[in-house]
């Protein structure tokens, strides 16, 4: 049965993905267990565990200094110096300029590096949302792509993370699908909606999770390719374009292990369906059963 699974499951995926180009929009199945963990009102997908969910459908998306180039990077660990980061987001895919990276502190290092979110990057929602549209297939929501390159006897990593669509005083702008009436989205351990700066999220080097009977596993550490995907459905840019508006992000990371993370925007087109989520062994049965029944319809017919 297992096999039957894998088998459709792959079938499946390949009549979604495989006519799409590499880079384009990012197609990201149902966000349930174990597609993806929550995370107050963000969806975590590990690009390994998709791999292996959906064989065939999710190829690697490398992060690696030279493939980034000309990809839109908001945290960028430069393996020489981090003054390397300025400069590193102008003239990217498609010709566009966007505000400096950040970068971390002492020349690139991230050894027991701790912040108190002051970490922010600011560009016009104008500009990501052009971005997006012309360069990730029409997408309206950003998807950030991250590469930890923790050393892999180290503690995992810990993190958090706030995104705001604020005006030209900083004030964040009213938003009716947000449950508390503005745009401001939370990525922390604590499902509220409200960003909780001491709720921090364990960002694992290796895991292993279970699912019908079969294992899946991840292992973060020096991969060089996104090790996640993470994304809030209701963070449709489309809502806030021609306003003269600003998307904000910022985010507070601690145990770092001088690793030179990678930190990026892609696209995520949500008016088109994702990819079906892993079949039940009860429908894969019932789809057997009925091709089944075809086939001997067909040979009664013949006859």
């Amino acid at each position: 049965m297992k096999s039957l699974v894998k088998g459709s499951l792959c079938t499946t995926v390949l009549v979604f993905l495989l006519a799409s180009p590499s880079w384009a929009s990012i197609w990201l199945p149902e966000p349930v267990f174990p597609n993806a963990m929550p995370y107050d009102e963000y969806y975590s997908y590990s690009t390994s565990i998709l791999q292996q969910l959906y064989p065939g459908g999710f190829s690697d998306y490398p992060s690696n200094q030279g493939s980034l180039k000309d990809e839109l990077k908001i945290w960028w660990g430069d393996s020489e110096s981090a003054d390397k980061a300025a400069g590193d987001n102008l003239d990217i895919r498609g010709g566009y300029d966007f505000p400096d990276p950040l970068s971390f502190p002492n020349a690139g290092s991230t050894t027991e590096f701790n912040t108190d979110l002051l970490i922010t990057w600011e560009v016009s929602v104008d500009l990501l949302y052009d971005f997006l549209q012309s360069e990730f297939e029409n997408s309206n929501i950003p998807v950030f792509a991250f590469d930890i390159n923790q050393i892999g006897n180290q503690p995992n990593m810990l993190g958090n993370g706030y995104v705001a669509i604020v005006d030209e005083l900083g004030a964040v702008v009213p938003y009716a699908p947000d449950a508390f009436g503005l745009a401001e989205w939370a990525f922390d351990s604590s499902p509220n909606g409200e960003f909780d700066e001491e709720a921090l999220v364990e960002v694992p080097n290796t895991r292993t999770v279970e699912f019908m009977g079969v294992e899946y596993s991840f292992d973060t550490t020096g991969t060089n390719d996104v090790d996640f995907l993470v994304y809030a459905p209701t963070m449709d840019l489309s809502q806030f374009i021609g306003q003269g508006l600003f998307f904000t992000a910022t985010f507070q990371y601690q145990l770092l292990s001088d690793g030179f993370e990678d930190f990026f925007i892609l696209g995520y087109r949500s008016e088109n369906p994702p990819p079906p989520p892993v079949p039940e062994p009860a429908t894969v049965a019932l789809l057997g059963l009925g091709m089944a029944a075809l086939a001997f319809t067909g040979r009664k017919l013949r006859k």
